[in-house]
């Protein structure tokens, strides 16, 4: 019967190494940027459609501003 001998400090859940924990930060930091590029163009997007109102309301042009600007997702 071999023993192996465990590592000290080891951490019974070191999922990530050193490379992962980078990756990791990446993608959160990536799709937090994303999710901020999206809402801007959307703010962008409504302002211009604001700008230039000139023409007839209909629902369904406010059914569009209300999915726009409450849009968060």
């Amino acid at each position: 019967m071999t023993h192996t001998k465990v590592a000290e400090h080891t951490a019974a859940n070191d999922n990530l190494t050193p490379e992962g924990a980078e990756k990791a930060v990446q993608k959160a930091v990536f799709t937090v940027a994303s999710l901020i590029g999206r809402r801007m163009a959307r703010e962008h997007f409504a302002t211009l459609s604001a700008a230039n109102d000139n023409g007839p309301s209909n629902a369904k042009d406010q059914a569009k501003k209300v999915r726009i600007e409450g849009d968060c997702t």
